[in-house]
């Protein structure tokens, strides 16, 4: 990927994007299975943080802990739900990003371009 590559390997590596369809049927299966289980689990943790909830009504402490982490899996799961609905149309962003009219221009915003983007790497390592 060379838009935001750090991104889109994440994104890879828990089974949510792949750019190019796989040619060989065992792997696409296998990746297929692999976003699949991936996104399940997600929504089993955060519907078993909620019935945490209603089950440990009686203590303040860990009803207060269990609501902060449905909050953030249940804005994941909006994100991952949003993401996957929306799939082509990034595609299509993706695509014309790639088109001529957003490259750079010259040496030194290809510079630039790769600064930023070195940038972003030394971050997630």
């Amino acid at each position: 990927m060379d838009i935001l590559p750090v991104n889109f390997k994440i994104l890879s590596f828990c089974g949510i994007w792949r750019e190019a369809e796989d040619t060989h049927i065992f792997k696409h299966l296998i990746s297929l299975l692999h976003g699949s289980m991936v996104v399940t689990i997600i929504f089993y943790f955060t519907l078993i943080q909620f019935i945490e909830v209603i089950v440990s009504h009686e203590n303040l402490e860990d009803v207060t802990e269990s609501l902060f982490m449905i909050f953030t899996y249940v804005a994941l799961c909006f994100k991952c739900f949003n993401f996957l609905l929306r799939k082509e149309k990034l595609l299509i962003l993706l695509n014309l990003l790639r088109e001529r009219i957003y490259r750079p221009r010259n040496l030194m915003e290809a510079k630039i371009l790769e600064n930023y983007s070195r940038r972003g790497k030394e971050y997630f390592r």
